[in-house]
């Protein structure tokens, strides 16, 4: 694992916006002092940490610490934070939506799955590329023989892991310059949970940020950056 210098501080300082040149000049994702406070509880304190362009990092830290949140405020889930984050040299703030989800790719845990073919739940209505389609089926480990096979009200046709192998196949499919996973493989046997991940980091060149409560597995070793959350709320790398 790549050496990062933990930017996490004891105490909030008083925090501007105002992005400087370092950051601003950086290919990748960059989080710098990020606090994010509900109900009076705090979730995140001062958290920072740099991810460069095309790295894996790992998210850990105990149940109900605040990992989701993070990913939340990544994806602008949540926009009330104090701090900044930047997407490839531009604030998160500026950036819409619409075009933010043009590059970044969110799967969580139970990722939506319509009651329609197999098909439709991949290509989900893009123009369909036969070669692309095939690739991303063996990749996924998905018969071709399955592809127009309907998924039933509820899913109650397909288990937990036929289910993530059309989640990994649309990924494929569709690929983003950054993924944001959170705990895509909780609740799956170990091998194929180690079976998923392994394909992920070993087939996609995207910035890849995954929320995983399993760290004692060969996969870590995988990571370039482990972000480590403490019951403080704080963040260190």
């Amino acid at each position: 694992l790549m050496e990062l210098e933990a930017l996490t501080k004891e105490d909030p300082q008083p925090i501007s916006r105002e992005v400087s040149d370092e950051v601003r000049n950086f290919h990748g994702i960059c989080a710098e002092d990020i606090s994010f406070s509900y109900d009076r509880d705090v979730i995140l304190k001062n958290a920072s940490f740099k991810l460069p362009r095309g790295a894996f990092a790992v998210v850990t830290g105990p149940s109900g610490i605040g990992k989701s949140t993070l990913l939340k405020v990544l994806t602008k889930q949540i926009n009330d934070y104090d701090g900044v984050v930047c997407l490839h040299g531009r604030e998160l703030k500026e950036i819409s939506s619409c075009e933010l989800f043009k590059t970044c790719g969110i799967i969580p845990q139970n990722a939506e799955i319509f009651e329609d073919t197999i098909l439709n739940n991949i290509t989900l209505g893009m123009p369909i590329d036969q070669q692309r389609l095939l690739d991303a089926l063996k990749f996924a480990g998905l018969p071709e023989d399955r592809l127009h096979e309907k998924v039933t009200e509820n899913c109650s046709n397909f288990s937990g892991g036929e289910l993530q192998r059309i989640i990994l196949a649309r990924m494929f499919y569709n690929p983003k310059q950054i993924y944001l996973l959170d705990e895509v493989v909780s609740g799956l046997q170990y091998e194929l949970a180690k079976y998923i991940e392994n394909s992920i980091l070993d087939s996609f060149e995207s910035t890849i940020i995954n929320v995983s409560h399993r760290t004692d597995t060969p996969t870590m070793q995988k990571y370039d950056a482990v972000i480590n959350m403490n019951l403080d709320n704080s963040v260190h790398m």
